[in-house]
């Protein structure tokens, strides 16, 4: 009995071992699930392999064993495992998406975007996918690629803000600055007290020159954190661009209290302060700026403005002379430069500067002026003719557009003549400037003296060209009240007109004549013409 007991024991104990070594064997595909929860990768993949001979044809099996040799950085194996379960699986998504990983951080991101494409075409509305595929573009700098991805991400879930924050760092380094702070408004919305969410809006903002905004965004940046002085910078830029030069002034202000102002800050403030017509605050901070970096182009016109504003004509042709080395093509630099050479009566160097201004836009009617006016300083008046016929040939039938030029190369040219006493040939370009609709006190004055001065061998002609420059003289007056010049010839004019014999005429003529006279003495008591004219005829 005890023989047999011995061998029912063994029996059983043979049993259970067989049931526990094939209940191991069924359970360790189960096993490695267990591991792999608990993060026991290696374990884990032990289970998986002793179960691939009965589990060969499970997609999962292969998954699970891939993502651990992901987890211990095997990705060659990892991509074998995740191989075969797609070829067990051909329309798992997830599947595509751990090999496009696998390939991304391998560094091959062509075959990355293929995997990941896979899973979107497999399903459109798996946004991982598509998150995946835009941070693979945007390694690859492919932005528009990118975007468009992140873009489809957002419409899957519009509330993920980091969607929107990697967006919009994209369109940043695009240099898309529009869309940069579409992404930003948003992030702010979905991050309001978030500082990097407004300090990036901010900066997107300042690049498209959305000022007022800018402003509003800014000061939410400084009450975040106050220590970042960059935001009262763009502030005060802003303000300088609005035309809110005091508040532009404050901003620089605290700025400065924060850090040394940059030349770019310098310039700025100037701005500011001449805008407030503060022009030697202006002058020392347009200074500094050229201290800091000589080669800022836009503070030596500034500067050069305001040294003309001043008088002190030295420096601002200096300035303008400057301007002109960095820039030949700044007419304006040409113009203004002349003119304080004109101011200095250095005539030579006014001259060559406008006629590079001619060479650099002949068909700019200012340059031709100046130059013309600069000729007739030099008292080359042959030469500012030619140029005042060169400024009518320009104006052509743009009479209304450019009354003012033409009445002064009308003017000129009648000049020219009248000082050669090429006395009708002035008078005829007088009438030109008065039936162009150029008619003023001193084109009046000019041809009363014209007409006055061609005298002929005919009293009765003369008396008549006489009476006509007197009407002329006349109209001179009404046009301009306070015309020296109108009134002293309108009283020669009037002498010129007595007859001798016709003393009730003469007396009126005279008395009128005096009265003359005494307007100019009122408006230039120097004038020895006037004095010189009561004296002939008896008057105090």
């Amino acid at each position: 009995m005890k023989s047999l007991k011995n061998i029912l024991i063994s029996l059983l104990l043979l049993s259970l071992l067989t049931l526990s070594t094939k209940s191991y064997a069924q359970d360790s595909f189960e096993l490695g699930k267990e591991e792999f929860k608990k993060e026991n990768y290696q374990k884990a993949l032990k289970h998986f392999r002793d179960s691939m001979k009965k589990h060969k044809k499970n997609p999962e099996l292969f998954f699970m064993m891939g993502t651990s040799l992901v987890k211990i950085d095997s990705l060659d194996e990892a991509l074998v495992a995740f191989t075969q379960s797609r070829e067990l699986d051909d329309k798992n998504p997830f599947i595509y998406i751990n090999i496009g990983d696998i390939y991304f951080k391998q560094g091959i991101s062509p075959a990355a975007i293929e995997q990941y494409q896979k899973a979107i075409d497999l399903n459109m509305g798996l946004i991982e996918a598509h998150i995946k595929l835009a941070q693979t573009y945007k390694k690859m700098r492919k932005w528009n690629d990118a975007a468009k991805s992140y873009l489809t991400a957002i419409q899957l879930d519009t509330t993920n803000a980091n969607l929107y924050d990697d967006l919009g760092n994209i369109y940043f380094l695009a240099k898309q600055f529009a869309n940069a702070a579409k992404m930003y408004k948003k992030l702010t919305e979905l991050r309001p007290h978030s500082f990097d969410a407004q300090y990036l809006y901010m900066k997107s903002l300042s690049e498209i020159k959305s000022y007022e905004e800018v402003i509003r965004v800014a000061e939410k940046v400084l009450a975040l954190d106050s220590t970042k002085f960059d935001a009262h910078r763009i502030i005060a830029y802003a303000y300088v661009e609005l035309k809110d030069f005091k508040k532009s002034e404050t901003a620089f202000t605290k700025l400065k209290e924060k850090t040394e102002l940059t030349a770019e800050d310098y310039i700025k403030l100037g701005k500011a302060q001449q805008g407030q017509d503060k022009q030697e605050l202006a002058i020392q901070s347009y200074e500094k700026a050229l201290t800091l970096d000589s080669t800022l182009v836009d503070v030596f016109a500034d500067l050069g403005a305001l040294y003309m504003r001043q008088k002190r004509y030295a420096e601002s042709a200096a300035m303008y002379e400057k301007k002109i080395v960095i820039d030949s093509t700044s007419l304006s630099a040409y113009l203004n430069a002349s003119s304080s050479y004109l101011q200095l009566k250095n005539y030579q160097r006014s001259k060559e500067l406008l006629q590079a201004a001619v060479e650099l836009r002949p068909t700019y009617i200012g340059s031709r002026l100046k130059l013309a006016q600069t000729f007739a300083f030099m008292d080359s008046l042959d030469a500012a003719k030619q140029e005042y016929d060169e400024v009518l040939a320009l104006i052509g039938d743009q009479k209304d557009k450019y009354k003012n030029e033409l009445l002064e190369a009308y003017n000129m040219i009648a000049s020219f003549y009248f000082q050669k006493q090429k006395y009708a040939a002035a008078a005829e370009w007088a009438r030109k400037a008065i039936t162009s609709g150029a008619d003023d006190a001193s084109i009046r004055v000019l041809l009363g003296q014209s007409i006055m001065l061609n005298r002929t061998d005919d009293p009765d002609e003369n008396r008549k060209r006489d009476e006509e420059a007197v009407r002329h003289f006349r109209k001179a007056i009404e046009l301009d009240p306070k015309s020296v010049q109108g009134h002293l010839w309108l009283a020669n004019g009037l002498i010129y007109l007595r007859i001798e014999g016709e003393d009730e005429l003469n007396k009126k003529l005279a008395a009128e004549a005096i009265s003359e006279f005494k307007i100019v003495l009122k408006l230039d008591p120097k004038n020895e013409d006037a004095k010189k004219g009561l004296d002939r005829l008896g008057a105090k």
